[in-house]
């Protein structure tokens, strides 16, 4: 064994084996020791030492953490054999070793390893503290970074400005603005205010926690800007929607005498409302400086062209980057899921994979909300299973992104078990599994969870509220709707866009007409969302009143969307409204959208129907492209029917079955009216003639074709039961969805 140990050292990279020796104030021997002597010699503490400060600083130079993971693994393993030797020869966790240990540990993201060196060295200076927070930070831990820093705080260790720049970057990272305010406190009782480190990270944190007042009062009297600070003040400016004020600082800094570096375009294209006009001009002078290959001002250009829907552009950056690294890979990540490119997320994050790149919690997120979007259930099982290897189930961005993905894939009670395993929920946690139930329809639960989280002080957001809204709507639970309403007006949610659509919503369907109108003319600002909700409230006791809404939002000049016409067209079910419906279906046809949509196709059949238009209705069917979906066919079907018109539903399904289309339970339920008129026939008949049949009902065999006594049976109803039965999971699991789409 310690013929390896001396070959490993023969192996590492020479150096001055005593410009340490000074620093040795204790004994190498272990007390009671039978180690030869020159085993002990300082020397190999010296050389392991350096050894371990050489590969910090290799990790540190190369950025090794984002570039190159597959090197970290071999570094943390050389650490892992000094730190075998040191504990073997007894002295590792005296003097300065033991600290550059936890340090190489914590910059291979190794935590465990890192932690439990940690709490066994005998004298933690900063360099160590610094170390395991600036990891945890890394790791997505807050919680653990101010876990540390109190321990930090109480241990008699001093901390120095890189400290707290480290604990001020998670407060800004993770909106612990309170927590912030108290690390600044610290910062003033030691005097360390006035340096710039300091100053930039004061800045960031208040910026990113859209506190501008703050951060511009630190900005102005700061003895001297670097690049962190001005590029926080430009990044603050852009996050709170003042794009002019960051062109200006902008501007300041070029005029100061400040050049861009390879962040600073993270920050100014940060923001959508800069427009690509601005974000063009940025990535010209990125180019103009030689910075458009590096692999952070790339990063940032994927994600100002993705933020503007440029995927395409995003893409082509992407590719000409010269040193990928996983920031890269996350921003095109986080593109095509903003983008609503499901596929393209599963195949770029197996491409990531396949380069040899460790995915992080932004990676996770990302591609979990893919599965979310695809319902791939499987696939997020097995993502569960590394994350759990990889140790970031404790994440809390990775947390909610997995309880997401259980409730959107239909595992409710995955979903649940994941939210109760989170130590420290925020509102992205309640509002998810809130989410969850209501779209299951389990009202019950989401009120519980609902109350829960208002019991245990967090205030509910514009999306929760929302959501119970919503869950209030479904059971027309007006007194329910009531007290949350009260609390939308205790926290300020009530005229804004979600919560206000959320209210009108509710109001309307439980029949308080009236308070829906009054929240609608309290909103600053009407959208498409609150003038539908009320429309389609008015449309079914009021359609005069409905129209009138209808022509004040065309009179806004707010866009009308298909759930708009499909509320009006609902409520031209009589022939006295059929002129109404018809000028809705030429407004429809000059506006250019898709008649065979499932909402405008559906309503418009059903109009046509009730109408007694049975040949209008034909026409629309025969000019809505193929394929056609089971739910137009099916809505056909069940008008013509409906309409004494069985000759032609029958007609209808043979259409259907041999253009491939499944039937589905409502098919074979709107078809009981014709199919129970079929005579029984023997399997050896030729097959039934339709259409001289019902020329000829007398040769009906009665009302119940299927078990008589002859043993005769019906072959459509044969089928239909067969299929029901196959099929019953799978189809109320969609009607569900279809329901709420036509809600």
């Amino acid at each position: 064994m310690l013929r390896k140990f001396f070959f490993f050292l023969k192996t590492l990279p020479s150096s001055n084996l005593h410009s340490f020796h000074n620093q040795l104030t204790f004994s190498a021997t272990p007390h009671g020791s039978n180690h030869p002597s020159h085993i002990l010699d300082p020397r190999i503490y010296t050389h392991l030492l350096q050894t371990c400060l050489q590969k910090c600083k290799q990790v540190k130079t190369h950025n090794l953490f984002d570039e190159i993971p597959q090197r970290l693994s071999q570094f943390s393993t050389t650490n892992k054999i000094i730190h075998a030797q040191s504990l073997k020869l007894g002295f590792w966790s005296k003097g300065g070793l033991g600290n550059v240990i936890v340090d190489l540990y914590a910059k291979c993201a190794d935590v465990d390893y890192a932690e439990r060196a940690f709490k066994q060295l005998e004298y933690k200076d900063i360099l160590a503290w610094n170390s395991i927070l600036s990891m945890h930070s890394k790791q997505g831990f807050p919680h653990m970074v101010v876990k540390y820093f109190g321990m930090l705080l109480n241990s008699g260790v001093w901390p120095n400005e890189f400290t707290f720049a480290i604990v001020l970057s998670s407060c800004a990272r993770f909106d612990m603005v309170e927590c912030g305010r108290q690390v600044h406190c610290n910062v003033v009782k030691m005097g360390l205010e006035s340096i710039s480190y300091c100053e930039g990270a004061l800045i960031g944190m208040y910026a990113k926690c859209n506190l501008l007042t703050d951060a511009r009062s630190i900005f102005d009297g700061a003895v001297e800007l670097d690049k962190v600070s001005w590029t926080s003040m430009i990044g603050g400016y852009i996050k709170v929607g003042l794009p002019e004020e960051a062109v200006k600082v902008f501007q300041e800094m070029e005029n100061a005498g400040q050049e861009p570096d390879q962040v600073m375009p993270k920050e100014v294209m940060g923001w959508k409302l800069l427009t690509l006009d601005f974000g063009l001009l940025v990535h010209a002078e990125a180019l103009k400086l030689g910075l458009h290959s590096n692999v952070y001002v790339g990063s940032s250009l994927v994600s100002m062209y993705a933020k503007c829907g440029k995927m395409e552009a995003a893409k082509k950056v992407f590719n000409t980057v010269d040193e990928q690294n996983v920031v890269l890979w996350n921003a095109m990540l986080g593109g095509y899921v903003q983008n609503g490119h499901a596929y393209e997320v599963i195949e770029l994050f197996f491409n990531m994979k396949s380069c040899g790149f460790y995915p992080d919690d932004f990676t996770y997120s990302s591609i979990l909300s893919a599965c979310a979007c695809l319902k791939y259930l499987d696939l997020g099982r097995q993502l569960h299973s590394f994350i759990i290897k990889n140790k970031f189930a404790s994440n809390l961005f990775v947390g909610n992104a997995l309880v997401d993905m259980y409730a959107k894939s239909g595992a409710l009670e995955d979903a649940r078990q994941q939210f109760e395993l989170i130590r420290n929920r925020d509102n992205v946690s309640w509002n998810v599994i809130i989410v969850g139930y209501v779209q299951e329809e389990d009202e019950v639960e989401a009120f519980h969870l609902f109350q829960r989280m208002n019991l245990l002080g967090i205030l509910p957001d514009e999306v929760s509220l929302a959501s119970i809204l919503s869950a209030c709507a479904s059971v027309r639970g007006l007194e329910q709707g009531k007290q949350v309403h009260c609390l939308s007006v205790k926290s300020g949610q009530e005229t804004k866009l979600y919560s206000g659509s959320s209210l009108i919503d509710m109001y309307a369907k439980c029949g308080a007409i009236d308070s829906a109108h009054k929240i609608l003319a309290c909103m600053p600002e009407r959208s498409v969302v609150s003038m539908n909700a009320l429309i389609a409230g008015y449309a079914q006791i009021n359609l005069e009143r409905a129209v009138n809404l209808f022509r004040e939002m065309l009179v806004e000049g707010i866009n009308s969307t298909e759930i708009t016409f499909a509320s009006l067209l609902d409520a031209c079910h009589e022939q006295q409204k059929l002129n109404l419906g018809r000028q809705i279906h030429c407004l429809i046809l000059k506006m250019g959208l898709q008649l065979d949509d499932e909402f405008l196709g559906v309503s418009l059949l059903g109009m046509y129907m009730k109408s007694l238009r049975t040949t209008d209705a034909s026409i629309l069917f025969s000019e809505f492209s193929n394929p056609k979906s089971a739910v137009v066919w099916t809505a056909m079907i069940s008008g013509l029917s409906q309409n004494d018109c069985s000759v032609g539903a029958l007609q209808l399904y043979k259409e259907m079955r041999s253009c491939n289309v499944l039937p589905d339970q409502a098919a074979f339920r709107k078809g009981q009216s014709f199919t129970t008129c079929l005579p029984a026939y023997k399997e050896e008949e030729q097959p039934l003639n339709y259409q001289k049949m019902y020329a000829n009902p007398k040769t009906c065999a009665g009302n119940h074709c299927i078990g008589d006594s002859s043993g005769l049976i019906c072959p459509l109803l044969d089928l239909g039961r067969s299929l029901v039965a196959a099929g019953q999971v799978l189809f109320n699991s969609w009607i569900k969805k279809t329901t709420r789409k036509l809600q």
